[in-house]
């Protein structure tokens, strides 16, 4: 929470993503980060593709005040631009059958805001 913290701070342009890949702790995540006053959308509590849609386009066209996304690392909005964002969080090492699979997790996880569109360096946070 305090590198997001600092994250916001730093500037009113900054967006992040943040991935977890367990459902247990994306919930705990969660509630951390609403402990610390940090505004933040979850993708996995939208009901259905509509409310899905409604909360990624929400964050990448920065409609409301929330700078954050919380999303899972197998479930990562596949094909999704999200270039809005410049930081990207992996809360923990995919848990993969290969470590090959495990790091193309993460590429796609990274490649959610490294994508043709993208104007500003993103930053990746293990």
């Amino acid at each position: 929470a305090e590198v997001l913290r600092q994250i916001l701070h730093d500037s009113a342009e900054e967006c992040a993503i943040v991935f977890c890949q367990f459902a247990d702790l994306e919930v705990q995540v969660s509630e951390a980060l609403a402990d610390f006053k940090i505004e933040h959308l979850r993708l996995s509590a939208a009901r259905n593709i509509f409310e899905q849609t409604e909360v990624l386009d929400r964050f990448q066209r920065r409609l409301g005040r929330t700078r954050v996304l919380l999303l899972s690392l197998e479930q990562s909005a596949s094909g999704t631009n999200l270039t809005v964002a410049n930081h990207v969080l992996l809360i923990h090492p995919m848990a993969a059958s290969t470590p090959e699979r495990a790091v193309a997790f993460e590429q796609q996880a990274v490649g959610r805001c490294v994508r043709v569109g993208q104007k500003r360096k993103v930053v990746v946070w293990r």
